[in-house]
C-alpha cells in the first residue's frame, strides 16, 4: 500500500515522504489507513501533535496524505477536508543556501512540471537572473556548455556564462518535454503551454515546495535571486519522466 505509492518518488522527496508515513503509522495503532474516517484521521494528527510535531510538520503530514489517498483513487478523503494547523510567521523570512536545498531537493524529477520548476528555481538560485523571461533566443548553446542573455535595469545586457548544472537541468527538463531539439528563438523556455509563467503562479509554487521540504514563511521567486547558491546536482538521472505528464505544463493541474 505504501510501497506503490513511495515507488513514484526518489531523492530526498522519497526519503521525506517514508519518513512521514512512518510517523503516521506509529500513531494509528495498526489501523488500516485508507480506511481512516475524518475524526480517526484527526485523532492521528492529536497524536502526532502530543508527540511534538510543530504545525510545519504537520501541514507536511497532511499533505502527503492527501497526496497517498489521491494515488489510492480516493480524491475525498479526510487529508483533503482536516483544518490545517496555522504557521504564525512574525516577520517575512529570508531564504539561505540550506532552505533553498532542502526546496529544490522536493521537488520531483518525474514529471515535466517537476523537471520544469527544478530547473527555473535553481536558475534563479545559481544566476541571480530573473530566468522566468529567458526565451530560446537568451541562450547560446555550444555542447555541453551556455551563455545566457543577462539584461539590466538600466537597459544594457550582456552575455553570461551559464552554470553547467542549471544548463543540465534545463536540457533535462526540455528533452522530456519533447522541446529540446524544437525550440524557436522566440519561445519561452519555461512555460505553461501558453507562455510564461506568471509571477504570481510562480511564487505559489514556491511556497508549495517550502512547505513540502517544512522551510517557515512566504517566499518570491525574486527571494532566490539573493542567495548565490553552490552547484547542484541531479540526485540521480532521470529516465522514467511518466509519459502522460508531457503535455502538463499548467500551473494549477497535479502531478
Amino acid at each position: 500500500m505504501t510501497e506503490s505509492f513511495l515507488a513514484n518518488y526518489i531523492g530526498h522527496t522519497y526519503r521525506t515522504y517514508s519518513l512521514v508515513l512512518s510517523w503516521v503509522i506509529a500513531v494509528s495503532q495498526g489501523m488500516n489507513l485508507l480506511a481512516m474516517t475524518d475524526i480517526q484521521f484527526q485523532e492521528m494528527l492529536d497524536r502526532l501533535t502530543k508527540r511534538g510535531l510543530a504545525a510545519t510538520s504537520l501541514n507536511l503530514v497532511i499533505s502527503v496524505m492527501n497526496s497517498f489517498y489521491r494515488f489510492h483513487g480516493h480524491i475525498d478523503n479526510p487529508a483533503s477536508r482536516v483544518a490545517r494547523p496555522k504557521i504564525i510567521v512574525s516577520q517575512r523570512q529570508k531564504l539561505d543556501e540550506e532552505k533553498t536545498r532542502r526546496i529544490i531537493s522536493v521537488i520531483p524529477q518525474t514529471t515535466i512540471r517537476g523537471l520544469r520548476d527544478r530547473a527555473l528555481f535553481l536558475s534563479y538560485a545559481r544566476t541571480g537572473d530573473n530566468p522566468r523571461d529567458w526565451k530560446w533566443s537568451d541562450l547560446k548553446i555550444n555542447g555541453q556548455w551556455a551563455k545566457y542573455r543577462s539584461r539590466q535595469n538600466n537597459g544594457n545586457e550582456h552575455w553570461k556564462p551559464m552554470p553547467s548544472d542549471v544548463w543540465a537541468e534545463i536540457s533535462t527538463y526540455l528533452h522530456h518535454a519533447g522541446r529540446l531539439h524544437k525550440m524557436h528563438s522566440d519561445e519561452y523556455i519555461f512555460t505553461t503551454g501558453n507562455g510564461p509563467i506568471s509571477y504570481q503562479a510562480l511564487s505559489a509554487r514556491l511556497n508549495h515546495y517550502a512547505r513540502l521540504a517544512g522551510v517557515d514563511g512566504k517566499f518570491r521567486p525574486n527571494d532566490l535571486r539573493k542567495v548565490n547558491l553552490r552547484p547542484v546536482l541531479l540526485e540521480a538521472p532521470v529516465s522514467h519522466v511518466r509519459p502522460q505528464q508531457r503535455s502538463l505544463h499548467g500551473i494549477g493541474r497535479r502531478s
